[in-house]
């Protein structure tokens, strides 16, 4: 679906308020963060609009892209969290086979993820597995918005 000719995915948190899934708390969080999620999804789930709780609803769960550069064409799979969960959290340090798989599943060259909000990038053997970070809520050191601009052309793509 896009909006404003924008393609968007859906997250956890559009899941949640679109479908009425219960906010549960989760041991890597905060009292704080609890508390703010908890806030956040229960203010969103009574005062969207139907039209928007529609609109999130019919959200793609990921999105495929296909870019053809001269004579190569680049798959790049995008994605809340996983192919499979909006609610897996998949850092940096999780065994490289984890993001491998990922990548041979979904046949792309480049899988681009969020949902923990800290940004990364894995290198394996000419694929890409790439967390963007977060503009919003960034988790960074520096609590800046992170984002990824790939470069694509007919060799490699250069994040």
């Amino acid at each position: 679906m896009k909006f404003l000719n924008i393609p968007c995915l859906m997250g956890n948190h559009d899941e949640r308020i679109a479908f009425d899934i219960p906010v549960v708390p989760l041991s890597k969080h905060s009292q704080e963060e609890t508390e703010a999620r908890f806030l956040a999804i229960d203010h969103s789930k009574k005062y969207i609009t139907k039209e928007n709780k529609i609109f999130l609803s019919e959200l793609p769960f990921y999105l495929k892209l296909n870019y053809k550069i001269g004579k190569k064409h680049w798959n790049i799979q995008l994605v809340h969290s996983n192919l499979k969960s909006n609610d897996v959290y998949l850092y940096e340090n999780e065994d490289d086979g984890i993001f491998q798989n990922i990548l041979n599943e979904s046949q792309s060259d480049v899988i681009l993820m969020g949902h923990t909000h800290l940004s990364f990038t894995k290198y394996f053997n000419g694929k890409w597995a790439i967390n963007a970070g977060s503009v919003g809520r960034s988790r960074e050191e520096n609590r800046l918005a992170s984002y990824v601009i790939l470069t694509l052309n007919e060799e490699k793509i250069i994040p």
